[in-house]
């Protein structure tokens, strides 16, 4: 069923949005979607497999936007790396879902926990992507160096989306920096 699946996760997500996800019970969410909780439950099993399921959803999206910035710098992969990370701090900016997410932390919200302790499936489907495109573009690099640069250039700029200290062009630089220091390859500054 993905077309209930996919108007379950739109109702959560506008829930979420409005600041109600931790009072919110399943059958709140049923009735915002137009179906009935018995296909919630057989569809996402508790209220905290539908959390999951969303914040998945919302990994994919991040990850297509992230594959078009690297695809779009075909012959300048520090550059496309530098355009990947600032499109994730300034959509991460921009999105209602992660900003209520984030300050949910000072409520009841059990969100949280999938951009920090539980963020496993998002740090690794990001990593996989990462990983295949240093790999592509520098397959004479050790792999370990390319894990470890993919993993901390992912976590770095998760720890920026969830505090932000400077603008995300500056941090993209940095990044971008970083990436090109750790593994030996020429940077240079953005355009």
């Amino acid at each position: 069923m993905p077309g209930v699946r996919q108007r379950v996760i739109d109702a959560a997500r506008e829930i979420v949005i409005a600041g109600d996800w931790g009072s919110t019970r399943m059958g709140d969410v049923a009735a915002r979607a137009g179906v009935s909780r018995q296909t919630l439950y057989n569809e996402f099993g508790t209220k905290d497999g539908l959390a999951v399921a969303m914040s998945a959803a919302q990994t994919e999206w991040f990850l297509r936007g992230i594959q078009g910035e690297l695809d779009q710098h075909p012959d300048d992969p520090i550059a496309g790396i530098r355009a990947a990370v600032n499109f994730t701090l300034a959509a991460g900016a921009d999105d209602p879902m992660l900003k209520a997410t984030l300050s949910s932390a000072r409520g009841t919200s059990d969100l949280l926990p999938l951009l920090t302790t539980r963020a496993e499936p998002m740090l690794t489907a990001s990593r996989t992507l990462l990983t295949a495109y240093l790999n592509e573009h520098w397959p004479e690099l050790p792999h370990r160096d390319v894990v470890l640069v993919a993993e901390s250039l992912i976590r770095l700029t998760v720890s920026h989306l969830v505090l932000p200290l400077a603008p995300s062009e500056t941090v993209a630089d940095q990044l971008a920096e970083l990436a090109a220091r750790a593994l030996h390859l020429p940077s240079h500054p953005s355009q």
